[in-house]
């Protein structure tokens, strides 16, 4: 989860900084693949997680919300 403050949206600092966290998460620990998941209604998180490279698997229902699944991994 993360928010960002209304006047700083929309600039690519969420994008830029799920980047980082994949950069460093792949280069500094064993883990070969991450998931995100995005609330079907929350458009600006799907395309952040898009932008970041990640695809779409699948829809998934937690709790009785829909979310979509995304999936890559560290060789992208």
């Amino acid at each position: 989860m993360y928010a960002i403050s209304r006047q700083h949206r929309n600039k690519g600092y969420t994008t830029q900084a799920v980047k980082g966290m994949m950069d460093y998460l792949f280069q500094h620990t064993k883990i070969d693949s991450l998931i995100a998941l995005a609330h079907i209604r929350n458009t600006a998180s799907m395309r952040v997680i898009e932008k970041s490279g990640f695809s779409l698997k699948k829809k998934v229902k937690i709790e009785e919300e829909n979310f979509h699944y995304y999936k890559i991994d560290k060789t992208r």
